[in-house]
C-alpha cells in the first residue's frame, strides 16, 4: 500500500500493476523469469498482481 502513491505519480493507469511488481521485486529478489515467453511472463506478472 505505501508504494501506490509513487507508483501512481509514475504511470496513473498502471498504478497498481506497477505498485505490485515493485512490492513483489522487494519480497522476491531472485525471481528470474527471462525463460519465459512475453505472453506466459505477462499472464504470470498478472496473476501474481492479482494475487497480492
Amino acid at each position: 500500500m505505501l508504494l501506490l502513491p509513487v507508483a501512481f505519480v509514475r504511470h496513473p493507469g498502471r498504478a497498481r500493476e506497477l505498485a505490485c511488481r515493485w512490492a513483489l521485486g522487494i519480497r522476491f529478489p531472485l525471481e528470474d523469469l527471462t525463460g519465459l515467453t512475453d505472453g506466459a511472463r505477462a499472464a504470470f506478472t498478472a496473476a501474481r498482481a492479482e494475487a497480492l
